[in-house]
């Protein structure tokens, strides 16, 4: 991007706006600026072609592609190297009206699988819809192109305001793309994003400064404009419709500033694409237009499938628990999991409290020498995840032995489930009503393992989200409520909500996670030896045995934290 950005300032403004006109007394220091632009104008597009193959070598390595059934990617970045392969040969050699238009065709064929692939993978609405709108305008551009090669290659001038008529709907494209781009790409929640000062002081400024040229220096502004974006705005636009234009400017501003700026990684790097985009412009004279336009697209595309995973929206799916509510029930899950655990087997339970109003609720204990955590993330009272643990915790991005992903009816939530970790290949069980209910994906042999024909019924009836089990390591269940699956079940959010105690009961959640420990004693765990149990009782207070997950577990001096349990026994509590 700084790249584009350097051959945009230098290549496209500076240089062409300080070009001297005598030729005969050219000044060094120009001649400098001319060599510099003259490099970036062809190092950018090259750059460019790199980070294509780049990212078809990283998807190709990693086997999780084919686990997650996004072959689309590849599709993607298959189609993105070939057109990257004649945007190279555009560069080297001058392209007639063949290779011109064999650039066109796989640009377009590189857009609409960029745009097809990010619009599947994500479950956020706004950012795919941005996405299909950020497109609109090249897919116009192609349109024209298109009909002028088919009507016009003979000579017959079958349409001759076809070209004005093409560069009319790409402007108004352009405009409806950048005006609602707040809308769809910016941090979510917008409400917060709306009043950070530092995107909107850049769109008022950069308005501020068109404004300001175009009454000054009015020639200027629109050669400016036309050399940085490629559209010839022309000398008798009406005065509304330079008002629009400067707003769309100011709009789009504001979205790749507020992106750039966002505690999100997804979200900065969608941010990325969109101003990679916006450099490319609408002047297709050169292979960088159409280069930084793909690259970009390709950065969004990958960036939407992990939107609602980082941001704290995704809180906003389930309605807000009050605290003394949440507490009461986990001190029913705590008597519900002793009740139902061995004897003289503690059942610790911690709260910490961190930023933005996160806070990490941690059972721990013991269930077949195995080490069982139970986390609960909330985040402004809402509940956003259920993660239960029975072995050796392992990191997501780990290929797992078997994975199972609920699906099927009972999914009334809007939008989709986040995906369970990377296996292969799919796999059957032959048990129709256990098939229809899961996809799943990893070792057969290991699937008939864990479960046999009572615990898939079980599984059927009442598992929902993803579990994924890695052999030597552990088991894992993971439930995101309301983001593809029921608000009420196993927790019972409604009742919670509600603040009905009886209805809240806890039992549903302890038979879910006493079907996970089922399971999982069937696979091969890491045991606890006696020696990492004696570790454990001689330091309880150790955040460290509950998910690493510093942002949500760091807690402060200043914020101590809770017990859930408000009267767990003597030798159950946790000093924190």
């Amino acid at each position: 991007m700084l790249v584009a950005v350097a051959e945009l300032a230098i290549n496209r403004l500076l240089v062409e706006s300080l070009r001297p006109q005598d030729t005969d007394g050219v000044p060094i220091w120009f001649e400098v600026l001319d060599y510099v632009g003259l490099f970036l104008h062809y190092f950018a597009p090259v750059l460019a072609v790199g980070v294509l193959v780049a990212r078809l070598i990283d998807i190709v390595r990693h086997p999780e592609v084919m686990s997650r059934s996004r072959l689309r990617l590849i599709a993607s970045a298959v189609v993105s190297l070939g057109f990257a392969a004649v945007a190279t040969y555009a560069i080297v050699v001058a392209p007639g009206d063949t290779t011109s238009f064999a650039l066109e065709t796989a640009f377009q064929a590189a857009i609409v699988t960029a745009v097809v692939a990010g619009v599947l993978a994500t479950s956020d609405m706004r950012a795919a819809t941005g996405l299909v709108l950020l497109a609109s305008p090249l897919l116009v551009h192609y349109f024209g192109v298109a009909l002028q090669h088919q009507l016009v290659s003979d000579g017959n001038g079958f349409d001759s305001d076809l070209p004005e008529r093409v560069q009319r709907w790409g402007t108004v494209s352009v405009c409806i793309a950048a005006m609602v781009s707040p809308y769809c790409f910016a941090p979510r929640p917008l409400v917060r994003s709306l009043v950070r000062p530092a995107p909107l002081l850049a769109a008022l400024m950069v308005i501020a400064m068109g404004a300001t040229l175009l009454r000054l220096q009015y020639p200027t502004a629109l050669a400016i404009a036309k050399r940085a974006t490629g559209f010839d705005l022309g000398t008798g636009a009406p005065a509304d419709e330079m008002a629009l234009y400067l707003l769309a400017l100011g709009a789009l501003t504001w979205t790749i500033v507020s992106c750039a700026s966002a505690t999100s990684p997804a979200r900065r790097h969608l941010g990325v694409g969109v101003a990679l985009v916006a450099l490319g412009g609408y002047a297709f004279a050169w292979p960088l237009a159409f280069l930084l336009g793909v690259v970009g697209l390709l950065a969004i595309a990958d960036a939407t499938p992990q939107l609602a995973d980082e941001e704290d929206d995704a809180a906003a799916r389930t309605p807000p628990i009050d605290d003394a509510t949440w507490q009461a029930y986990v001190s029913g899950l705590v008597a519900a999991l002793r009740a139902r655990g061995p004897d003289g087997v503690p059942v610790n339970v911690v709260s910490v409290r961190g930023e933005h109003d996160r806070q990490s609720t941690v059972i721990a204990t013991e269930r077949e020498d195995a080490t069982l955590r139970v986390r609960f993330e909330r985040v402004g009272g809402a509940l956003v995840c259920v993660d239960v643990v029975c072995g050796r915790e392992v990191s997501e991005d780990k290929v797992a032995t078997l994975t199972l992903a609920a699906r099927g009816d009972r999914w009334m939530a809007p939008g989709a489930h986040p995906p369970p970790p990377p296996a292969a290949p799919a796999v059957r069980t032959g048990d129709e009503a256990f098939d229809v209910r899961f996809t799943s994906h990893g070792d057969g042999v290991a699937l008939y393992k864990l479960l046999d024909e009572s615990l898939r019924a079980r599984a059927a009836a009442v598992l929902e989200g993803w579990l994924a089990y890695w052999a030597g390591d552990g088991v894992r269940w993971r439930l995101f409520p309301g983001r593809g699956a029921p608000l009420d079940h196993p927790v019972p959010l409604g009742d919670l909500v509600l603040r009905r105690a009886g209805g809240a009961s806890a039992e549903r959640l302890a038979g879910v996670i006493e079907l996970v420990i089922a399971i999982a004693a069937r696979g091969d765990l890491a045991r606890r030896s006696s020696d990492d149990a004696h570790d454990d009782h001689a330091h309880d207070d150790h955040v460290h045995d509950a998910p690493a997950e510093p942002a949500v577990l760091a807690a402060t001096a200043a914020t101590p934290a809770t017990l859930a349990d408000p009267a767990p026994a003597a030798s159950d509590r946790e000093d924190v």
